[in-house]
């Protein structure tokens, strides 16, 4: 285990000289959470990783987990925090911490509060336009994982099959991180 940073997106208002107000997203390092050392060789590891802190929040949260080109752990970004229901959230922000970090790959995990995994349609087309905007920047997206909140369950949208806690994924096949070069 190893400690990486921890990041979140702070907005501040700001009134510089009498101008109108602006929000300012600020990413800002909020301390170290413990990962792998090891690379990721199964998205099962990430869900093993963020499953007890996507289990406290009652709202939706949106983390991004951001890799270097072996697949290990640079840092860990909660890119935005929704309500119940849904999380907004533009690629911009998924991916404003690992171009920071000289990520080549990123998952995507957020949590469902309701406890069901499934992905909602806004949830594909979001992971849609993630994808697309991960190949115009030349970070490779691995996998969206939603886990659903106290039920021991996750979704992959690169499987499409919902998963226990603590799997292999021998159910679905293989859940092995391929090549994404």
């Amino acid at each position: 285990m190893r400690e990486v940073p921890f990041f979140i997106t702070e907005y501040k208002a700001r009134n510089p000289a009498g101008k109108p107000r602006q929000r300012v997203g600020i990413v800002k390092e909020a301390g170290t959470i413990k990962v792998t050392s090891k690379p990721i060789k199964k998205v099962s590891m990430i869900v093993a990783m963020l499953y007890g802190l996507l289990d406290e929040f009652t709202q939706e949260a949106y983390y991004v987990v951001s890799l270097d080109a072996a697949r290990r752990v640079i840092g860990v970004h909660m890119a935005t925090m929704g309500t119940l229901t849904t999380a907004l959230v533009h690629p911009r922000e998924v991916f404003k911490v690992a171009i920071a970090l000289d990520a080549r790959y990123v998952i995507t995990v957020h949590n469902h509060p309701s406890g069901n995994p499934a992905p909602s349609s806004n949830d594909l087309h979001l992971a849609e336009r993630i994808d697309r905007a991960g190949q115009v920047i030349g970070i490779g997206v691995i996998d969206h994982l939603i886990i659903g909140q106290g039920m021991n369950l996750w979704y992959s949208t690169r499987t499409q099959y919902i998963h226990p806690v603590g799997s292999d994924c021998k159910a679905a096949g293989t859940e092995a991180i391929g090549d994404l070069t």
